[in-house]
């Protein structure tokens, strides 16, 4: 049986040591509202406060992006989210 718990630790030890050995400060993740960014966002929050998320929101459908916007609160990442419009 798989222990999620250990492997959602190492997960976090893994970002935790790629921070320590960049110096990076914090982490930006892409954020499509998919519960693969949801996952990353979680992973990455806990292992840095300083995370943030950014939708670039033209790069997603409308159902995209709204559940990319509503996703952070709801799971216990609270990533900010920022929204980026490229001009076309």
């Amino acid at each position: 049986m798989r222990d999620y718990a250990k492997e959602f630790e190492n997960r976090v030890a893994f970002i935790r040591d790629l921070l320590k050995s960049s110096g990076a400060k914090g982490v930006i993740y892409g954020n499509s509202g998919g519960k693969d960014s949801a996952l990353v966002g979680i992973l990455c929050k806990a292992a840095c406060d300083n995370t943030v998320g950014i939708i670039i929101g033209n790069l997603l459908g409308a159902e995209e992006y709204d559940r990319a916007r509503n996703y952070c609160p709801k799971l216990a990442a609270l990533s900010c989210a920022a929204s980026i419009f490229l001009a076309r």
